[in-house]
């Protein structure tokens, strides 16, 4: 009997407290990408495979920010994702100017600006607006929504 009396006042202060919390699968730190002089944000992925760029004004003149990520290898591609509405996928790029660059989104990491979150891992890069559309990008696979 103080054996189970034991047990359960040596709980009491987990239970209320609440159990300790586990780092969930797809969880990501933030990291902070620098503009560069001329306002603009770009970064790529470390293996210089994906490289991506952000526009405050779109390329639709909409004034709307859009965020661009071009794929290398295998095929050339870009991907554009609007502050609002679903992802597109070009696989005709005239002015290629992928990859490299400064600013590494190393795996494991996450950056946010404005409506746009992109997740780095060694198996691809997934961004997303706040609307939940977006792309997913790697060598093998590649999907907008």
């Amino acid at each position: 009997m103080r054996r189970l009396l034991f047990l359960a006042v040596s709980l009491v202060p987990w239970v209320v407290a609440g159990a300790p919390t586990a780092t969930l699968a797809g969880d990501f730190d933030r990291i902070e990408i620098p503009r560069d002089p001329n306002g603009a944000i770009e970064f790529h992925t470390p293996s210089d495979n994906i490289a991506c760029g952000l526009s405050e004004s779109g390329s639709d003149g909409s004034g709307a920010p859009e965020l661009a990520c071009d794929r290398l290898a295998p095929v050339y591609l870009r991907f554009i994702l609007p502050a609002r509405g679903k992802a597109t996928i070009l696989r005709d790029v005239g002015d290629q100017w992928c990859c490299g660059g400064y600013n590494e989104l190393p795996y494991g990491r996450e950056w946010q600006s404005g409506p746009f979150t992109c997740d780095s891992t060694a198996s691809g890069l997934t961004c997303e607006n706040q609307q939940g559309h977006g792309f997913f990008i790697s060598k093998a696979k590649v999907k907008a929504y």
